[in-house]
């Protein structure tokens, strides 16, 4: 019976891998033929596509996260609705008579014409943890720009992928857009992943997601943009008003539990504040955990070296369950201090859960503003090679901005600067940290 069995395995998974990669070739191909009818399409016209889309988006916000929630486990639908809201609202808020269409823009002397013409088809990974928020913006960015796209979802999120998809291609359907415009894979493997990334009808990559699926994107040879783990510290300054910095980062971990790459895992505390901060993230709802809670959480989060998946996206109590203590089912964030940061550190790794790490130590070098670490922060945004490699600082002032980018090597620097409340994501649909300063270090990666 063994003998007659496993050859007919071997070709069950041979034949899910050739359904993958024929599904790829012929969506890509289909998506062609769509957009060679589609970069015609004049600025009226794509506008009133996009549209629709947007509108479609904003109507099954709260749906599509309740589904995204369902299937993958991760984070709020509370979250997740407005991460929707952004994708679609927001950003139709942004792109808003912006022209992707013939000539936009001639100079003064009338000596140079820039002309918008789409890139063609884009070949798209979209994520688990912010799936139906991602499937949608770079739908509507893409048909913005007259382009096509085909999205290969991440294998625990695939039906609400495609159903988010779904929402806004059926829009832009009945709007005019031409059939095959937006194509969505369902049978997901590597091999079929890799057929539509090279592809020889795909012009271009979007990838979201892990370090590996980013740098494979990159190794196509075609254009691409990739956006990999982010792993974010934070540092916040004797200057900074504390109550409100605690509250903007335990708000953060809050969010959608944490599963933005863009969330601040590691608080870096100047000296003379650091007690003061630790007890202003109590108030705003963070737990600070002992030695021993710090060993058993450690122990948890990562097993074998790899990142626990089970705790990705859920909440501070259920962790905390799950790691061997408890905490208040009220707590929004779990904080553990930490002295060393990288692989001896299971804890500084990106968790995309609602729990980070701190330290502190920072000083005043010959008398500047800009400050250096005296806790291997180098290490913090080069752990995991994260495509967000830079630090939040929480005081005021160019000039300490310019300082500080000039000096430490970073990619990003953020300044945040803006009222701590709720009501600005609930209000405008906008997620945590949208509106910042942003300054160019010395160092680009």
């Amino acid at each position: 019976m063994v003998h007659i069995l496993f050859p007919l395995l071997r070709n069950a998974v041979m034949d899910s891998d050739l359904r993958s990669i024929q599904q790829a070739r012929t969506l890509v191909a289909e998506a062609a033929v769509a957009q060679d009818a589609y970069h015609t399409f004049d600025q009226v016209s794509v506008d009133r596509i996009v549209s629709a889309m947007i509108k479609a988006g904003i109507a099954r916000a709260e749906s599509l996260a309740e589904a995204a929630c369902k299937e993958t486990g991760f984070g709020r639908v509370e979250s997740k609705t407005l991460k929707n809201l952004f994708a679609t609202r927001t950003l139709g808020e942004r792109i808003k008579g912006m022209k992707t269409c013939g000539v936009i823009r001639k100079t003064e002397s009338d000596t140079v014409w820039e002309i918008a013409s789409p890139m063609g088809v884009v070949a798209a990974l979209v994520p688990s943890t912010n799936p139906t928020s991602t499937a949608m913006y770079k739908a509507i960015i893409a048909a913005k720009a007259r382009c096509a796209i085909v999205i290969s979802p991440h294998p625990r999120a695939v039906s609400c992928i495609k159903e988010a998809l779904d929402v806004v291609a059926g829009a832009a359907y009945e709007a005019g857009a031409p059939e095959g415009l937006f194509g969505c894979m369902t049978e997901i493997s590597l091999d079929g992943t890799n057929a539509l990334l090279e592809d020889p009808h795909t012009d271009v990559i979007l990838a979201t997601g892990g370090a590996a699926m980013v740098r494979s994107a990159y190794s196509k040879g075609k254009p691409a943009y990739g956006v990999g783990p982010g792993n974010v510290p934070v540092y916040v300054d004797r200057s900074a008003d504390l109550e409100k910095a605690a509250k903007d980062i335990v708000y953060g971990a809050y969010f959608d539990h944490g599963t933005l790459c863009s969330t601040e895992r590691s608080i870096v505390a100047d000296t003379p504040i650091k007690k003061k901060l630790i007890d202003q993230l109590r108030r705003a709802g963070a737990y600070i955990l002992d030695d021993v809670q710090k060993d058993l959480l450690s122990v948890y989060v990562v097993i074998g070296g790899a990142l626990n998946i089970d705790q990705v996206g859920k909440s501070p109590s259920y962790i905390a369950e799950k790691a061997g203590f408890s905490v208040p089912p009220e707590t929004h964030a779990l904080v553990a201090e930490v002295d060393v940061v990288g692989k001896a550190e299971p804890l500084s790794m990106e968790t995309l859960s609602r729990h980070g790490r701190m330290g502190g130590g920072m000083r005043a070098v010959q008398g500047h503003p800009c400050l250096r670490w005296n806790w291997s922060y180098p290490w913090n945004s080069r752990f995991q090679r994260s495509g967000y490699r830079g630090v939040r600082t929480r005081k005021t002032g160019d000039a300490y901005r310019g300082e500080f980018g000039l000096r430490l090597r970073l990619g990003r620097l953020y300044h945040a600067a803006f009222p701590c409340d709720d009501t600005r994501s609930r209000d405008h649909g906008r997620i945590h940290y949208e509106r910042q300063y942003i300054a160019y270090g010395s160092h680009q990666h």
